[in-house]
């Protein structure tokens, strides 16, 4: 904490600084981005992850893991990172603390953990955001996993040569690459993968609120094969070019439909429950203003306004480079259709370094 409130105050300078490269490892894929301070994205790359090694965000195999991953590194020079930790493994939470010395805060939270979190304290690793405080009290949220699930990411990382500077949760990184810095308003990311959907919702810049649902992609490539028996190859092209759009594909509509016709409910739920929700003491948390689409499988086409139907609040696809490039002057390496697939590695990136909008 203190090394990072130093690199704040004092930012070491560019012709000295390292390019910051996030790293994001999801269960069917690892990818990573580099910014390089004052000049913006300057490289970035993916690979498959084998079926198997990663299952709901948990490490099934570290000896194959590791040569996956050594390969990665090795083929795109890469050393210092940032990496993403499993959202399924987190538990979001904010809490009401009484005012305490700063330099106390982290003690007395650490004695309310249990209270919030199935483990015990000692078997947690956690961080914070101060939301607000008064004379009173704290107003923190609490990202929080198992000791075992981030021994295991970094023991896989440090083994197959990687230098992990810090990790950080999925929605996150999501927040600081999708969100404008210094928003006031609610925003709801939905980050719609391959293999499962997060939601974060983010207020003041800061996430109050993270879960998953276990719709993906894949999901869609599924009900694809059993309603067509096509081979998977062939499904993904029909998902990825014919996508959800009615009037042109009926029957291809109809056949996805069942399926994110779920995630469009778990959206609305969601959106529900957070603007009728109260914080500790009856405050009325701020409505949503706007919900946004991110994730790997966020570009197919239809599916944004299949998604927005469901709900009468502003629905948009992300823009990843929302923090670090003005569209006016400077196009990114990567098209703004594929970059959604990368918006988590961008976020990871942001927090290594201060980049100057151009």
């Amino acid at each position: 904490m203190l090394l990072r409130s130093l690199l704040e105050i004092f930012p070491v300078p560019e012709y000295i600084s390292m390019p910051a490269c996030g790293l994001d490892i999801s269960d069917r894929s690892i990818k990573f981005v580099e910014i390089t301070p004052g000049q913006g994205m300057r490289r970035f790359g993916e690979s498959d992850i084998p079926p198997g090694l990663i299952k709901s965000g948990a490490i099934t195999n570290e000896q194959a893991l590791t040569e996956v991953f050594k390969k990665f590194r090795s083929d795109n020079k890469l050393l210092n990172v940032v990496a993403s930790l499993p959202e399924e493994k987190a538990f979001v939470v904010r809490i009401s603390l009484p005012r305490v010395e700063k330099s106390e805060l982290r003690e007395a939270i650490e004695l309310h953990l249990e209270e919030y979190v199935p483990f015990p304290a000692s078997s947690v690793v956690f961080d914070y955001d101060v939301v607000s405080e008064n004379e009173a009290n704290f107003e923190v949220v609490i990202s929080a996993l198992e000791k075992t699930t981030v021994g295991s990411y970094l023991d896989v990382l440090k083994a197959s040569g990687f230098v992990p500077l810090a990790f950080e949760i999925e929605a996150q990184a999501l927040a600081r690459a999708l969100v404008p810095q210094y928003a006031k308003e609610t925003f709801f990311v939905v980050d719609f993968g391959r293999s499962r959907t997060g939601f974060a919702i983010v207020e003041r810049n800061s996430i109050q609120f993270s879960s998953t649902v276990s719709i993906g992609g894949d999901s869609i490539v599924s009900a694809i094969i059993d309603r067509f028996k096509v081979k998977e190859d062939v499904a993904r092209e029909m998902k990825e070019k014919r996508g959800l759009r009615r009037g042109i594909d009926a029957e291809l509509f109809f056949a996805i439909t069942p399926t994110v016709s779920v995630l469009r409910d778990e959206i609305v739920k969601h959106e529900s429950f957070w603007n009728g929700h109260k914080e500790e003491g009856g405050k009325k948390h701020g409505e949503i203003d706007q919900i946004i689409l991110t994730g790997g499988d966020a570009n197919i086409p239809g599916l944004a306004d299949y998604l927005a139907s469901g709900s009468d609040t502003p629905f948009v696809l992300g823009n990843p480079w929302t923090n670090v490039i003005n569209f006016e002057h400077t196009i990114p390496g990567i098209p703004l259709n594929q970059s959604l697939r990368y918006a988590t590695a961008i976020g990871l990136a942001l927090r290594r370094t201060k980049v100057t909008i151009s």
